[in-house]
């Protein structure tokens, strides 16, 4: 099976997102060099992944990363909510910046977004 160092990854969620533009990379970048994700498996750690965040800090990434595929493409999706989250803090007053009452809306839009892109199956200008 084929396997990726973390920094691999790292480099293949950036050029996937690329389309998105130099702000989103770059702010993806800050993330990854900022620390916002707790990405390697530990005792007493729990499975699976999310992303959290407040109004008054980052946004973090749970996940225990293995190298797999699934673990790249989870680092992509997770990604995508820490990003809205982001946009959210830096674009909205604190009443009206989603977190956490319209939770579901949020994950749907970036994640189905990322997973275009990491697919290649996104292209800048549709829909």
């Amino acid at each position: 099976t084929t396997s990726w160092t973390y920094e691999e990854a790292q480099q293949m969620v950036l050029k996937a997102v690329s389309v998105l533009g130099k702000e989103y990379t770059d702010t993806v970048k800050s993330a990854f060099a900022g620390r916002w994700i707790d990405v390697y498996p530990n005792s007493g750690k729990r499975g699976g992944a999310f992303s959290s965040g407040t109004y008054d800090s980052n946004p973090f990434i749970l996940m225990s990363y293995t190298g797999d595929y699934e673990s790249v493409s989870t680092i992509a999706h997770e990604m995508g909510h820490s990003m809205h989250t982001w946009y959210s803090k830096h674009h909205q007053r604190v009443q009206g910046n989603g977190l956490p009452p319209d939770d579901v809306c949020r994950i749907r839009a970036r994640s189905t977004c990322n997973g275009r892109a990491r697919r290649g199956t996104y292209s800048a200008g549709t829909q």
